[in-house]
């Protein structure tokens, strides 16, 4: 019997030999899933899964599998005109229990957006799985749960301008030096919920297009010196909720493009002099839930553009003199849940764009006269839950607001202490004592009486034994050290109400700005007026 090799490779030539619309392809061996959606995208049955046409098959260009849980290698050959494909559903995720095959993706060259929005069921991807894709311009691998990326694997990426590597924080990812070294063309890259604990130097100097840089939701303890400094087009930047206690000088000097900077939900105690001073393109700032206590004087005094000031809940006992005077655009501004017991005269003086001041859950029991006054835009005025118990909305304090404005003055507290008085204008205002009254004329006075006699004398009692005086002794030692101990008690559990208030607080807080950052970016917020009768 003749053998037939040469019969079916002449067979072979002839078929590629055949224009591609007289080539047919069976798919009848892909994902169930996969070869449902090619067949409903060139309106066939299952019963043409075995002769498919390849010039149809190329002509497809978007795919998009909601409900995939596995994939097979191959799923997608032949789809040479793919240019957007979607794997699950960003509202409803499934696993990938298959993970993603090695190979997967090799025949979609067209392809430009790749949106994986499923749970790999993988701890890493298959090394050079997106080697064929150098048309790629969008790669969402939202909530991943991976835990390292193979060296190189995005180096022929060259057009990509969207990489989304968000974590679920289930996993900690790590990260290879030069990893996005090939990115060139990057202008957005979000990398939250990694558990991230440290960044390779030099990590971001090839990325001098990128505009955007997320890496929120990590444990960063600390950040390299220089790690953003060839970052010069980066508009927006996030670091908040890492584990951050303090920022290298300089560190964000080259950064003059930037307008968005989201530090908060960290673990800062001190912030270097200078460290905002090029931001001068800077109109949002947020430093929310951190440990400051107190900021340097002008350390704002570069922000001439910024709109948005968010100091809330970082433990501020006092501010510094003329801290705002430079922030002439400002708009909004939070200085709620702090610990300031007066502001200084003059404070807001230069802030005459403000929208929006906050000043809610303080400690204020003094307020100085006219420290309203140059607040010629300002719409909502917030001193609720201070100490200004008997401060009505008809102060003079007030007297200068614009007409329209929303005051918030409930759940004022009686302080400790009285306050201090202010001078007329401010409150509590000073008042002239009353002049002593007048005395009345009455009768003669008396003669003075003479000394009385003084009391008998009685004896001192015997000093205690000395078994007596030890008894006493220790019994009175005894009740200091229950004395001691109650204390001791008593302070710890107003410690943890305090500690249970504030994560209750930051927890509504950390809602809404999770909330917030799935929300468009915005430049500036809108204020609505509460309903006159709220208070």
């Amino acid at each position: 019997m003749k053998s037939i090799k040469p019969l079916v490779a002449a067979l072979c030539l002839l078929a590629a030999s055949l224009p591609l619309a007289a080539q047919t392809i069976d798919i009848c061996d892909r994902t169930p899933q996969v070869e449902a959606e090619i067949l409903a995208e060139l309106g066939l049955t299952a019963d043409d899964c075995a002769a498919v046409p390849a010039d149809r098959m190329a002509g497809i260009d978007e795919l998009i599998l909601r409900n995939i849980s596995t994939l097979r290698a191959g799923d997608f050959d032949n789809l040479t005109g793919l240019v957007f494909l979607t794997l699950g559903n960003r509202l409803a995720r499934v696993t990938l229990a298959s993970g993603l095959p090695s190979g997967i993706f090799d025949d979609l060259a067209a392809l430009k957006k790749l949106e994986l929005q499923v749970f790999l069921n993988q701890a890493t991807l298959p090394a050079g799985i997106f080697d064929n894709l150098a048309a790629l311009e969008r790669l969402n691998l939202d909530r991943h749960q991976l835990t390292s990326l193979p060296a190189g694997i995005f180096d022929n990426l060259t057009a990509l301008e969207y990489l989304n590597l968000s974590g679920t924080t289930r996993n900690q990812l790590t990260l290879p030096s030069g990893i996005f070294d090939n990115l060139a063309a990057l202008e957005r890259l979000n990398f939250r919920f990694n558990r991230l604990t440290t960044l390779p130097p030099g990590i971001f100097d090839n990325l001098t297009a990128l505009e955007y840089l997320d890496l929120d939701g990590n444990d960063l303890p600390s950040l390299p010196s220089g790690i953003f400094h060839k970052l010069t087009a980066l508009e927006d930047l996030v670091l908040s909720q890492n584990r951050l206690t303090t920022l290298p000088a300089g560190i964000f000097d080259n950064l003059t493009a930037l307008n968005s900077l989201a530090l908060w939900d960290n673990r800062l105690t001190t912030m270097p002099p200078g460290i905002f001073d090029n931001l001068a393109a800077l109109e949002s700032l947020n430093l929310h839930n951190n440990d400051l206590a107190a900021l340097p004087s002008g350390i704002f005094d570069d922000l001439a553009a910024l709109e948005s000031l968010r100091l809330d809940g970082i433990r501020l006992t006092s501010l510094p003199a003329g801290i705002f005077d430079n922030l002439a655009a400002l708009a909004w501004l939070h200085l709620d849940r702090n610990r300031l017991k007066t502001l200084p005269s003059g404070i807001f003086d230069n802030l005459a764009t403000l929208v929006h001041l906050t000043l809610d859950d303080n400690r204020l029991a003094t307020l100085p006269a006219g420290i309203f006054d140059n607040l010629a835009s300002l719409q909502g005025l917030y001193l609720n839950k201070n100490r200004l118990a008997g401060l009505t909305s008809e102060h003079a304090l007030f007297a200068n607001l614009p007409d329209r404005v929303y005051l918030g003055l409930s759940g004022q507290a009686d302080p400790p202490t009285p306050p201090p008085c202010q001078p007329a204008g401010g409150f509590p205002e000073c008042q002239a004592p009353p002049p002593d009254p007048e005395p009345e004329p009455g009768p003669d006075p008396e003669p003075e009486p003479g000394p009385e006699p003084e009391p008998p004398v009685s004896p001192e009692p015997d000093p205690p034994a000395d078994g007596d005086l030890a008894g006493r002794i220790a019994a009175l030692e005894r009740k200091l050290a229950a004395l001691e101990r109650q204390t001791a008690f008593d302070a710890d559990e107003s410690r943890k109400a305090d500690a249970a208030h504030r994560q209750l607080i930051d927890a509504a807080a950390e809602r809404l700005d999770a909330i917030e950052a799935d929300m468009p970016p915005r430049r500036l917020q809108l204020w609505l007026p509460p309903p006159s009768d709220t208070e």
